[in-house]
């Protein structure tokens, strides 16, 4: 069976992403996100260009991540982060 990329299967949220505050726009989209998925693995990837010095893209791309792992234990969802063959790849678009 084929891996499926969440990167070709939006959320259903539009975000602005502004470099003061790019967690929480990201983390309001992660509902939509869950409502389509089952257990698998995942990463989160935030794909920029600049803002040196005004964001660290790791942190941004871990917190995400953490509050998704959250989320997906509270509705009985096993995710776990993996870059090596995910089964989903989030993408802020």
């Amino acid at each position: 069976m084929g891996r499926r990329s969440a990167a070709g299967d939006p959320c259903g949220a539009c975000v602005r992403l502004h470099p003061t505050n790019l967690v929480q726009p990201c983390i309001e989209a992660l509902p939509g996100f869950l409502d389509r998925r089952r257990d698998g693995s995942f990463y989160f990837r935030l794909e920029r260009r600049g803002l040196i010095g005004q964001m660290h893209t790791v942190e941004v791309e871990r917190a995400v991540a953490d509050r998704l792992l959250e989320l997906a234990e509270a509705r009985g969802l096993r995710l776990w982060v993996s870059f090596a063959g995910p089964d989903y790849i989030l993408l802020p678009l």
